[in-house]
Protein backbone atom coordinates (compact mmCIF):
# COMPACT_ATOMS: atom_id res chain seq x y z
CA UNK A 1 0.00 0.00 0.00
CA UNK A 2 1.15 3.53 -0.77
CA UNK A 3 0.46 6.35 1.70
CA UNK A 4 -1.27 9.44 0.31
CA UNK A 5 1.78 11.58 1.09
CA UNK A 6 3.88 9.32 -1.13
CA UNK A 7 1.37 8.86 -3.94
CA UNK A 8 2.51 11.77 -6.11
CA UNK A 9 6.16 10.89 -5.62
CA UNK A 10 5.36 7.31 -6.57
CA UNK A 11 3.66 8.56 -9.74
CA UNK A 12 6.80 10.41 -10.86
CA UNK A 13 8.97 7.42 -9.97
CA UNK A 14 6.69 5.14 -11.98
CA UNK A 15 6.89 7.35 -15.06
CA UNK A 16 10.67 7.27 -14.78
CA UNK A 17 10.64 3.49 -14.39
CA UNK A 18 8.54 3.01 -17.54
CA UNK A 19 10.91 5.07 -19.69
CA UNK A 20 14.02 3.42 -18.26
CA UNK A 21 12.54 -0.03 -18.84
CA UNK A 22 11.68 0.81 -22.46
CA UNK A 23 15.19 2.14 -23.07
CA UNK A 24 16.81 -0.95 -21.55
CA UNK A 25 14.65 -3.19 -23.73
CA UNK A 26 15.27 -0.94 -26.75
CA UNK A 27 11.52 -0.78 -27.31
CA UNK A 28 10.51 2.53 -28.88
CA UNK A 29 6.78 2.11 -28.31
CA UNK A 30 5.78 5.62 -29.33
CA UNK A 31 2.17 5.70 -28.07
CA UNK A 32 3.32 4.63 -24.61
CA UNK A 33 6.23 7.09 -24.63
CA UNK A 34 3.89 9.88 -25.78
CA UNK A 35 1.52 9.09 -22.92
CA UNK A 36 4.29 9.13 -20.31
CA UNK A 37 5.83 12.34 -21.63
CA UNK A 38 2.47 14.13 -21.82
CA UNK A 39 1.51 12.95 -18.34
CA UNK A 40 4.74 14.33 -16.93
CA UNK A 41 4.73 17.55 -18.94
CA UNK A 42 1.17 18.65 -18.32
CA UNK A 43 0.31 17.24 -14.89
CA UNK A 44 0.28 19.63 -11.92
CA UNK A 45 2.36 18.30 -9.04
CA UNK A 46 4.18 20.28 -6.39
CA UNK A 47 7.87 20.52 -7.44
CA UNK A 48 8.94 19.00 -4.12
CA UNK A 49 7.62 15.64 -5.33
CA UNK A 50 10.10 15.53 -8.21
CA UNK A 51 13.31 13.80 -7.23
CA UNK A 52 16.36 14.90 -9.20
CA UNK A 53 17.56 11.38 -9.97
CA UNK A 54 14.22 10.43 -11.53
CA UNK A 55 14.20 13.53 -13.74
CA UNK A 56 17.69 12.75 -14.99
CA UNK A 57 16.81 9.10 -15.59
CA UNK A 58 13.80 10.14 -17.65
CA UNK A 59 15.89 12.50 -19.78
CA UNK A 60 18.58 9.85 -20.25
CA UNK A 61 16.02 7.20 -21.16
CA UNK A 62 14.39 9.44 -23.77
CA UNK A 63 17.82 10.13 -25.21
CA UNK A 64 18.41 6.38 -25.52
CA UNK A 65 15.03 6.04 -27.21
CA UNK A 66 15.88 8.86 -29.63
CA UNK A 67 12.77 10.73 -28.51
CA UNK A 68 12.83 14.52 -28.27
CA UNK A 69 10.12 16.76 -26.84
CA UNK A 70 10.95 20.42 -26.19
CA UNK A 71 8.15 20.99 -23.66
CA UNK A 72 9.29 17.96 -21.65
CA UNK A 73 12.95 18.99 -21.75
CA UNK A 74 12.13 22.53 -20.66
CA UNK A 75 9.99 21.44 -17.73
CA UNK A 76 12.50 18.83 -16.56
CA UNK A 77 15.40 21.28 -16.95
CA UNK A 78 13.61 24.04 -15.03
CA UNK A 79 12.72 21.66 -12.21
CA UNK A 80 16.33 20.54 -11.94
CA UNK A 81 17.67 24.10 -11.96
CA UNK A 82 15.13 25.27 -9.37
CA UNK A 83 16.31 22.49 -7.08
CA UNK A 84 20.03 23.26 -7.54
CA UNK A 85 20.38 19.63 -8.53
CA UNK A 86 24.17 19.56 -8.84
CA UNK A 87 24.45 19.84 -5.07
CA UNK A 88 22.63 16.58 -4.45
CA UNK A 89 23.13 14.22 -7.42
CA UNK A 90 25.94 11.74 -7.98
CA UNK A 91 28.81 12.40 -10.41
CA UNK A 92 27.36 9.68 -12.64
CA UNK A 93 23.99 11.45 -12.75
CA UNK A 94 25.45 14.81 -13.69
CA UNK A 95 27.45 13.16 -16.49
CA UNK A 96 24.38 11.28 -17.68
CA UNK A 97 22.45 14.54 -17.90
CA UNK A 98 25.16 16.21 -19.98
CA UNK A 99 25.25 13.24 -22.34
CA UNK A 100 21.45 13.28 -22.69
CA UNK A 101 21.12 16.99 -23.48
CA UNK A 102 24.15 16.86 -25.76
CA UNK A 103 22.77 14.05 -27.89
CA UNK A 104 19.36 15.77 -27.95
CA UNK A 105 20.98 19.04 -29.13
CA UNK A 106 19.25 20.71 -26.17
CA UNK A 107 21.12 23.99 -25.69
CA UNK A 108 19.48 25.37 -22.54
CA UNK A 109 21.26 28.33 -20.88
CA UNK A 110 19.89 27.63 -17.39
CA UNK A 111 21.48 24.18 -17.33
CA UNK A 112 24.76 25.58 -18.59
CA UNK A 113 24.71 28.24 -15.87
CA UNK A 114 24.16 25.59 -13.19
CA UNK A 115 27.22 23.67 -14.34
CA UNK A 116 29.30 26.85 -14.57
CA UNK A 117 28.27 27.84 -11.05
CA UNK A 118 29.33 24.43 -9.77
CA UNK A 119 32.62 24.37 -11.67
CA UNK A 120 33.63 27.85 -10.53
CA UNK A 121 33.06 26.83 -6.92
CA UNK A 122 36.51 26.10 -5.51
CA UNK A 123 35.03 23.25 -3.47
CA UNK A 124 33.64 21.37 -6.48
CA UNK A 125 34.37 17.65 -6.73
CA UNK A 126 34.63 17.43 -10.51
CA UNK A 127 37.02 14.78 -11.78
CA UNK A 128 38.91 14.91 -15.12
CA UNK A 129 36.20 12.61 -16.50
CA UNK A 130 33.53 15.09 -15.40
CA UNK A 131 35.40 17.94 -17.05
CA UNK A 132 35.74 15.90 -20.24
CA UNK A 133 31.99 15.37 -20.51
CA UNK A 134 31.31 19.02 -19.68
CA UNK A 135 33.76 20.34 -22.29
CA UNK A 136 32.53 18.00 -25.03
CA UNK A 137 28.91 18.95 -24.31
CA UNK A 138 29.70 22.66 -24.29
CA UNK A 139 31.57 22.30 -27.59
CA UNK A 140 28.48 20.75 -29.16
CA UNK A 141 25.82 23.01 -27.64
CA UNK A 142 27.44 26.35 -26.80
CA UNK A 143 30.47 26.71 -29.09
CA UNK A 144 29.58 30.33 -29.88
CA UNK A 145 29.51 31.51 -26.24
CA UNK A 146 32.70 33.59 -26.00
CA UNK A 147 32.43 34.04 -22.24
CA UNK A 148 33.13 30.32 -21.78
CA UNK A 149 36.78 30.75 -22.73
CA UNK A 150 37.74 32.43 -19.46
CA UNK A 151 35.86 29.83 -17.44
CA UNK A 152 37.54 26.93 -19.23
CA UNK A 153 40.99 28.52 -19.05
CA UNK A 154 40.74 29.27 -15.32
CA UNK A 155 38.62 26.44 -13.92
CA UNK A 156 38.90 23.44 -16.26
CA UNK A 157 42.10 23.31 -18.30
CA UNK A 158 44.47 23.53 -15.29
CA UNK A 159 42.80 20.46 -13.74
CA UNK A 160 42.86 18.08 -16.74
CA UNK A 161 46.22 16.54 -17.58
CA UNK A 162 47.22 14.17 -20.35
CA UNK A 163 47.85 11.36 -17.86
CA UNK A 164 44.30 11.69 -16.51
CA UNK A 165 42.65 10.42 -19.71
CA UNK A 166 43.21 7.61 -22.17
CA UNK A 167 44.22 8.51 -25.73
CA UNK A 168 40.71 8.45 -27.18
CA UNK A 169 39.27 10.62 -24.41
CA UNK A 170 42.19 13.03 -24.59
CA UNK A 171 41.68 13.48 -28.32
CA UNK A 172 38.00 14.25 -27.70
CA UNK A 173 38.97 16.74 -25.00
CA UNK A 174 41.45 18.61 -27.21
CA UNK A 175 39.09 18.51 -30.18
CA UNK A 176 36.28 19.96 -28.06
CA UNK A 177 38.52 22.77 -26.79
CA UNK A 178 39.48 23.49 -30.40
CA UNK A 179 35.83 23.81 -31.43
CA UNK A 180 35.29 26.33 -28.65
CA UNK A 181 38.50 28.13 -29.64
CA UNK A 182 40.52 27.88 -26.44
CA UNK A 183 42.78 24.84 -26.87
CA UNK A 184 46.24 25.59 -25.41
CA UNK A 185 49.21 25.13 -27.72
CA UNK A 186 50.67 22.39 -25.53
CA UNK A 187 47.41 20.40 -25.79
CA UNK A 188 47.39 20.70 -29.57
CA UNK A 189 51.04 19.64 -29.76
CA UNK A 190 50.29 16.63 -27.57
CA UNK A 191 48.03 15.11 -30.25
CA UNK A 192 50.13 16.16 -33.25
CA UNK A 193 52.81 13.51 -33.04
CA UNK A 194 53.36 9.88 -34.04
CA UNK A 195 53.68 8.64 -30.47
CA UNK A 196 50.19 9.85 -29.58
CA UNK A 197 48.61 8.20 -32.61
CA UNK A 198 50.32 4.93 -31.78
CA UNK A 199 48.70 5.15 -28.34
CA UNK A 200 45.39 6.00 -29.96
CA UNK A 201 45.52 3.03 -32.32
CA UNK A 202 46.49 0.69 -29.48
CA UNK A 203 43.59 1.97 -27.41
CA UNK A 204 41.18 1.58 -30.32
CA UNK A 205 42.30 -2.02 -30.83
CA UNK A 206 41.78 -2.82 -27.16
CA UNK A 207 38.33 -1.24 -27.12
CA UNK A 208 37.33 -3.47 -30.01
CA UNK A 209 37.79 -6.45 -27.69
CA UNK A 210 35.68 -5.16 -24.80
CA UNK A 211 32.46 -3.29 -24.26
CA UNK A 212 33.03 0.47 -24.39
CA UNK A 213 30.86 1.06 -21.35
CA UNK A 214 33.12 -1.24 -19.31
CA UNK A 215 36.10 0.91 -20.18
CA UNK A 216 34.47 4.33 -19.66
CA UNK A 217 31.78 4.93 -17.07
CA UNK A 218 29.60 7.13 -19.22
CA UNK A 219 28.05 6.61 -22.62
CA UNK A 220 30.82 7.44 -25.10
CA UNK A 221 30.28 10.75 -26.82
CA UNK A 222 33.05 10.20 -29.34
CA UNK A 223 31.07 7.85 -31.52
CA UNK A 224 28.05 10.14 -31.45
CA UNK A 225 30.11 13.16 -32.40
CA UNK A 226 31.70 11.31 -35.28
CA UNK A 227 28.29 10.31 -36.52
CA UNK A 228 27.33 13.97 -36.82
CA UNK A 229 29.90 14.30 -39.58
CA UNK A 230 27.97 11.78 -41.66
CA UNK A 231 24.99 12.69 -43.83
CA UNK A 232 21.46 11.75 -42.93
CA UNK A 233 19.98 9.48 -45.60
CA UNK A 234 17.11 11.89 -46.32
CA UNK A 235 19.45 14.89 -46.36
CA UNK A 236 21.91 13.16 -48.69
CA UNK A 237 19.11 12.35 -51.14
CA UNK A 238 17.82 15.93 -51.09
CA UNK A 239 21.35 17.34 -51.34
CA UNK A 240 22.15 15.29 -54.43
CA UNK A 241 18.92 16.45 -56.05
CA UNK A 242 19.66 20.13 -55.36
CA UNK A 243 23.24 19.92 -56.61
CA UNK A 244 22.16 18.03 -59.72
CA UNK A 245 19.69 20.82 -60.50
CA UNK A 246 22.33 23.49 -59.90
CA UNK A 247 24.96 21.89 -62.11
CA UNK A 248 22.46 21.32 -64.91
CA UNK A 249 21.42 24.97 -64.68
CA UNK A 250 24.95 26.39 -64.52
CA UNK A 251 28.06 24.40 -65.49
CA UNK A 252 30.44 26.78 -63.65
CA UNK A 253 29.62 25.24 -60.27
CA UNK A 254 31.98 22.80 -58.58
CA UNK A 255 30.48 20.24 -56.17
CA UNK A 256 31.74 17.86 -53.46
CA UNK A 257 34.84 19.86 -52.62
CA UNK A 258 37.02 18.23 -49.95
CA UNK A 259 38.68 20.77 -47.67
CA UNK A 260 41.93 20.30 -45.71
CA UNK A 261 39.90 20.76 -42.51
CA UNK A 262 38.09 17.42 -42.71
CA UNK A 263 34.68 18.52 -44.01
CA UNK A 264 33.23 19.00 -47.49
CA UNK A 265 31.79 22.01 -49.26
CA UNK A 266 28.78 20.94 -51.27
CA UNK A 267 29.17 23.58 -53.98
CA UNK A 268 31.32 26.59 -54.86
CA UNK A 269 30.76 29.19 -57.57
CA UNK A 270 31.63 32.79 -58.54
CA UNK A 271 28.77 35.17 -59.29
CA UNK A 272 27.81 38.85 -59.37
CA UNK A 273 24.55 40.73 -58.73
CA UNK A 274 23.49 40.24 -62.36
CA UNK A 275 23.61 36.44 -61.96
CA UNK A 276 26.66 36.20 -64.19
CA UNK A 277 29.01 33.32 -63.43
CA UNK A 278 32.76 33.04 -63.89
CA UNK A 279 34.58 29.82 -64.72
CA UNK A 280 36.16 28.06 -61.75
CA UNK A 281 38.63 26.46 -64.14
CA UNK A 282 39.89 29.92 -64.95
CA UNK A 283 39.78 31.47 -61.47
CA UNK A 284 40.41 28.38 -59.35
CA UNK A 285 38.57 26.67 -56.48
CA UNK A 286 39.25 28.33 -53.14
CA UNK A 287 37.70 25.70 -50.85
CA UNK A 288 39.77 22.73 -51.99
CA UNK A 289 43.46 21.90 -51.96
CA UNK A 290 45.48 24.83 -50.51
CA UNK A 291 48.00 24.36 -53.33
CA UNK A 292 45.34 25.27 -55.90
CA UNK A 293 46.08 28.51 -57.68
CA UNK A 294 43.30 31.08 -57.49
CA UNK A 295 43.07 34.35 -59.37
CA UNK A 296 41.85 37.66 -58.02
CA UNK A 297 38.23 38.24 -58.94
CA UNK A 298 36.99 41.16 -61.06
CA UNK A 299 35.08 43.92 -59.22
CA UNK A 300 31.52 43.04 -58.12
CA UNK A 301 32.12 39.27 -58.29
CA UNK A 302 32.00 37.12 -55.16
CA UNK A 303 32.87 33.55 -54.32
CA UNK A 304 29.94 31.67 -52.80
CA UNK A 305 29.81 28.30 -51.06
CA UNK A 306 26.85 26.01 -50.33
CA UNK A 307 26.78 23.58 -47.40
CA UNK A 308 23.66 21.49 -46.73
CA UNK A 309 22.59 20.69 -43.18
CA UNK A 310 19.70 18.67 -41.79
CA UNK A 311 17.47 18.94 -38.74
CA UNK A 312 19.83 16.85 -36.61
CA UNK A 313 22.65 19.28 -37.38
CA UNK A 314 20.88 22.19 -35.65
CA UNK A 315 20.31 23.02 -32.00
CA UNK A 316 16.91 21.94 -30.77
CA UNK A 317 14.29 24.64 -31.29
CA UNK A 318 16.87 27.06 -32.68
CA UNK A 319 18.46 27.95 -36.02
CA UNK A 320 22.05 27.64 -34.78
CA UNK A 321 24.23 24.68 -35.72
CA UNK A 322 25.87 22.20 -33.36
CA UNK A 323 29.53 22.81 -32.60
CA UNK A 324 31.24 20.76 -35.32
CA UNK A 325 29.16 22.34 -38.09
CA UNK A 326 29.45 25.81 -36.57
CA UNK A 327 33.22 25.32 -36.73
CA UNK A 328 33.06 24.27 -40.39
CA UNK A 329 31.17 27.49 -41.22
CA UNK A 330 33.77 29.60 -39.39
CA UNK A 331 36.61 27.86 -41.20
Amino acid sequence: MIARSDEKQFRVKSLSYILVLLSQMNRRTKPLIDAVVNRFTYQSIDPKHYKEKYLIRMMSALNQLNYVDIAFLKKASDLLCNKKFLNCVTPSDRRDLLVAISHSNWSYPRLLNEYIEKITDTNNDFSPQDFLVFVSSVARLHSGANYLNDILVNYVIPYVKREDLDADSWLLYVWSLSIIGCAPINCIKSVMNHEFYEQLMNFTDSVAEIEMNEKIDFEPIVAKNRETLKREVSLEKYRKYVLRMLTSFEPNISTNISTPFGFSIDAEFIINRNNEFLSLKEYGILGGDPSNKVRELPPDFKRCAIMCFGFNDTLLGETGLIGTHELSIRL
